[in-house]
């Protein structure tokens, strides 16, 4: 299996470029939120095991700051090449993990832009995954809310018909 290269050390500012302003927690660090201790070293040298180049966490664990004691760590990880389906992955039992190579852009665009990087192995496939999936994800985004907008307004309009009931 074709594993990412070791890290380069390429400064602290081409690292951050495409990072949240929130801190970034380093692949040694223990959490334990509301309850839930996750180890996010041993998921990150898991997902390095199994050849990912680089991971973020997303999800509740990154975006609120309340997360119930049964909070699952959601991680979205990138490999080189073939990706393994998720579940081919030995992660932590707390991991629910998503493969960006071939995750929907909604849900790969929102890893992109709100993620938090657990860790990277190649900056450099990194930055351009992130990079493209931040653009394609804006540019799509406002076609895919007025889509679901025209939709909604199409369930409330079948919804506000009277409906009779058939009797044969």
């Amino acid at each position: 299996m074709h594993r990412c290269g070791p890290s380069v050390d390429t400064g602290t500012a081409l690292s951050e470029v495409l990072q949240p302003a929130w801190p970034v927690a380093g692949p040694s660090t223990i959490l334990d939120n509301a309850g839930m201790e996750v180890d996010e070293g041993l998921v990150a040298d898991s997902l390095r095991h199994a050849g990912a180049c680089f991971a973020f966490v997303h999800g509740s664990r990154v975006t609120t700051s309340a997360t119930s004691a049964n909070s699952d760590l959601d991680v979205g990880a990138w490999w080189p090449g073939d990706a393994p389906a998720s579940w081919e992955v030995d992660v932590p039992s707390y991991v629910d993990l998503v493969v960006l190579n071939t995750a929907p852009l909604w849900l790969a665009g929102r890893i992109a832009q709100y993620g938090r990087l657990l860790f990277e192995d190649d900056i450099s496939a990194r930055v351009a995954w992130q990079a493209d999936t931040r653009l394609r994800f804006l540019d799509e985004i406002p076609a895919v809310r007025r889509r679901y907008s025209a939709r909604l307004d199409q369930i409330a309009q079948l919804a506000s018909r009277k409906v009779t009931p058939r009797h044969g």
